[in-house]
C-alpha cells in the first residue's frame, strides 16, 4: 500500500504466505481507495508479505511510528480482498471456443502469518477528584498488547525486555481458474452388406461405428423402417432391415449421424437399391389361318364353310368385302373354330374377299384372306361384246360433254398365285384418260412374284408426260388382304391429285401437280414429307374414268401377267352426271388370242375382274 497525497491511498494485492509462489494469480493489479478506508486496513509490522499501509516517509522507522491501526475485525480485510479478486476473475475471465469445454474451478491457498496476541480489557468505570473536583472516568472497551518478558545480554549487561506476544494464524486465499477441454471431433462409418437388392426384396445388415461421439442415429429417405426416423442407436452397432418385394425399382439414402459433447456432428450416407423386376418377354405373334370348303359358286348360290384357326392370339375377327352375311363386319369369333354362310342365288357373277384377323394381347396382328367367286349363269346370253386390249381389263365410262375431274373406287390387293407365276406383275388402279389422244393420269398398287415371293407397292402415272412420271411411293407398306381406296381429281386451285389410301394400315400416297409426292398419315387432304417434286408437271384432264386391272410393261414390253385370281372393285365414284357401269364399257385381255382377264358384268354398281390365262 502507497500513498497517493490527499487524493487517496493505494492498495497492491500480493500471494502471501510459503508455498504460493505468483504463478497461483493470474492477475496483479494496483487499485485505488480513498484515505477514509485506509483507517480499517491493518498491517503487523513485522510480517512483510501483507500489503503495507503507511503515510508519508519509507523509512520503516518512520513508517513504523505512522501506521495507522485499527480494531475492526481482521476478516473484513480478507472479505474485501475476496471481493475484489472475484471482480477481477470476471471481468478477464477467457471464454471458450467452439469446440472447446470449460469449466471454472475454485483454487484454495492455505497459508499462516504472524500477527500480535491481543488483551481485550472491559470497559471500566473510576471515580477520581481531579482540582478538587470529583470525576468518573469511563475506560471503553479496548485491547492491549500481550507481552511477555525476554532476558537479553546487552552491553554485557543483562536486561530484561518487554516484547509483544505474536501468534502465527492461518488463513485461505480463494483462486477462481478456467480449466479448458479441447473436444476432438466425432467420426461415422457406415457400410451395407450389400447395396442392391433384387425385385423379390431381402434383407439388409447396416453396420455403423464412431469416435468421440455421445449420440448417434440413423435416419433413411424414404423411410426404410417401421417407427422413429431418425432413429437413436449406439455409436458402435449394426441394424438389421427388411425389405419387401416391389414391381418397380426404389432407392433409399440411408444416413448415420454422430455428435460429439460439444455438438460437432458428422455423417456418412450410403444408398441401397431395390432393382425393378425385368419385363415380361413379349409374346410370341399370333398366327392366322382360313380357308374355304369351296372358292366358287354356281350362279344358284349355296352353303360355304369357313374354317379358321390361329395361335398366340387373344382376339379373333372376320371380315368380308363386300359383305357376306347379315349383322356386324367384322364378325367377332372364336380363334379356332368355324362359320357357315349361305350364298344366295344371282344372275350374275359376284366375288367376296374374306379375311380372318387374329390379334395378340400386345395388339400385333396376323390376316388370311381367301375369295369366295358366284359365277354368272353359263347360260345367260352375252349382251354386248366386251373391248379387246393387250393390257387392260375392267371397265372405262366415257362423258360426253365435259372433262372428268373425279373417278374413285375401292378394291382389295390379292393374294398372287406366285407358284403358277413365279416371275410376273399385274398392276390394279383407278384413272382418268388414256383412251384416244388424252393423257392418262392413274393411282394405285403394283403386285409382283419375284421368284416366288410375293411383293407390292403404291405407285402414280402420268403419261405420257416429259419426263414419263411412273413412281413408286417410299415407306408405304402395302400387304395382300389390305383395302385400299384410289382416287383421281382436280383439286379447287386446278391442280390435280391422285390419292392412293390404304384403309387399313392409314396410310396414303399422295402426288399433287405442280408440287411433289409423299406419305401422309392423315388422308388425302393431310400434310406430307415431299419424296419429290412435280414442279412443271400439269395435266388438261380428259373424258373418261376408268377402273382397271392391267398387265403393265416392262422394258418396253408386256411382262408376265401374273394370277391375281379376283378382284373387285366397289364404292365406284365419278364426277359424270347420271351414270352407271353398262357391260358394253367393259374390257377384258387378250393375248395370243386367248383370254386371261375379264371382267364381271357390272351390279349394283361394283364388277370385279377374273384371272382366266
Amino acid at each position: 500500500m502507497r500513498s497517493d497525497g490527499h487524493e487517496g491511498l493505494s492498495i497492491e494485492i500480493k500471494t502471501p504466505g510459503k508455498g504460493v509462489t505468483a504463478r497461483h494469480l493470474q492477475y496483479r493489479h494496483v487499485i485505488a481507495i480513498p484515505p477514509v478506508w485506509a483507517a480499517f486496513l491493518y498491517r503487523n509490522r513485522s510480517n512483510r508479505d501483507l500489503c503495507v499501509l503507511c503515510v508519508g516517509m519509507e523509512d520503516p522507522k518512520r513508517r513504523r511510528s505512522q501506521v495507522l491501526r485499527t480494531r475492526m475485525p481482521r476478516f473484513f480485510v480478507a472479505f474485501l480482498l475476496s471481493v475484489i479478486s472475484l471482480s477481477l476473475f470476471v471481468l478477464k475471465a477467457p471464454t471458450a471456443s467452439a469446440a472447446t469445454s470449460c469449466v471454472n474451478i475454485a483454487v484454495i491457498h492455505r497459508s499462516t502469518h504472524l500477527v500480535f496476541l491481543w488483551r481485550v480489557i472491559p470497559r471500566s468505570t473510576s471515580v477520581e477528584t481531579i482540582d478538587g473536583k470529583r470525576v468518573i472516568r469511563i475506560v471503553p472497551r479496548h485491547r492491549v498488547h500481550v507481552w511477555r518478558h525476554v532476558v537479553r545480554i546487552v552491553h554485557g549487561k543483562r536486561e530484561i525486555q518487554n516484547v509483544p506476544v505474536k501468534v502465527r494464524r492461518v488463513f485461505s486465499i480463494v483462486e477462481h481458474k478456467t480449466v479448458c477441454t479441447t473436444i476432438p471431433p466425432p467420426t461415422a462409418t457406415l457400410s451395407i452388406n450389400t447395396s442392391s437388392l433384387p425385385s423379390t426384396g431381402g434383407s439388409v445388415v447396416l453396420s455403423f461405428s464412431s469416435t468421440n461421439a455421445t449420440t448417434c442415429s440413423l435416419s433413411s429417405t424414404p423411410v426404410l423402417w417401421s417407427g422413429a426416423n431418425p432413429a437413436t442407436v449406439n455409436c458402435n452397432g449394426t441394424y438389421d432391415a427388411s425389405v419387401a418385394s416391389d414391381t418397380s425399382q426404389q432407392q433409399w439414402a440411408i444416413t448415420f449421424s454422430a455428435t460429439n459433447s460439444a455438438g460437432e456432428s458428422v455423417t456418412s450416407t450410403q444408398t441401397l437399391t431395390e432393382v425393378a423386376p425385368p419385363p415380361p418377354p413379349p409374346p410370341p405373334p399370333p398366327t392366322a389361318t382360313l380357308s374355304i370348303n369351296t372358292s366358287s359358286l354356281p350362279s344358284t348360290g349355296g352353303s360355304v364353310v369357313l374354317s379358321f384357326s390361329s395361335t398366340n392370339a387373344t382376339t379373333c375377327s372376320l371380315s368380308s368385302t363386300p359383305v357376306l352375311w347379315s349383322g356386324a363386319n367384322p364378325l367377332a369369333v372364336n380363334c379356332n373354330g368355324t362359320y357357315d354362310a349361305s350364298v344366295a342365288s344371282d344372275t350374275s357373277q359376284q366375288q367376296w374377299a374374306i379375311t380372318f384377323s387374329a390379334t395378340n394381347s400386345a395388339g400385333q396382328s396376323a390376316t388370311s384372306t381367301q375369295t369366295l367367286t358366284q359365277v354368272a349363269p353359263s347360260s345367260a346370253p352375252a349382251t354386248t361384246t366386251l373391248t379387246q386390249s393387250q393390257n387392260w381389263s375392267g371397265y372405262v365410262v366415257p362423258s360426253s360433254s365435259s372433262l372428268v375431274t373425279q373417278t374413285s373406287g375401292e378394291f382389295t390387293v390379292p393374294t398372287l398365285d406366285c407358284a403358277a407365276t413365279p416371275n410376273a406383275d399385274v398392276g390394279i388402279w383407278v384413272g382418268t384418260g388414256g383412251t384416244g389422244n388424252a393423257a392418262l393420269l392413274q393411282t394405285g398398287v403394283a403386285s409382283s412374284c419375284v421368284n416366288g415371293a410375293q411383293q407390292d407397292y403404291g405407285w402414280w402415272e402420268e403419261v405420257p408426260s416429259n419426263p414419263n412420271n411412273a413412281v413408286n411411293f417410299t415407306g408405304f407398306t402395302v400387304s395382300p388382304g389390305d383395302v385400299i381406296e384410289a382416287s383421281v381429281f382436280q383439286m379447287n386451285t386446278g391442280a390435280w391429285e391422285t390419292s392412293v389410301d390404304d384403309l387399313t394400315t392409314g396410310l396414303t400416297g399422295i402426288m399433287r401437280t405442280g408440287d411433289g409426292w409423299g406419305v401422309s398419315t392423315g388422308g388425302s387432304t393431310g400434310s406430307f414429307t415431299p419424296q419429290g417434286s412435280t414442279v412443271g408437271l400439269s395435266y388438261s384432264g380428259a373424258y373418261t374414268g376408268e377402273w382397271i386391272v392391267e398387265d403393265p410393261e416392262s422394258n418396253g414390253s408386256l411382262a408376265t401377267f401374273a394370277d391375281y385370281g379376283t378382284v373387285s372393285f366397289t364404292n365406284l365414284t365419278t364426277s359424270i352426271s347420271s351414270w352407271s357401269l353398262t357391260p358394253g364399257e367393259g374390257y377384258e385381255i387378250v393375248q395370243a388370242n386367248t383370254v386371261i382377264s375379264t371382267p364381271s358384268s357390272p351390279s349394283n354398281g361394283a364388277f370385279s375382274v377374273t384371272y382366266t390365262g
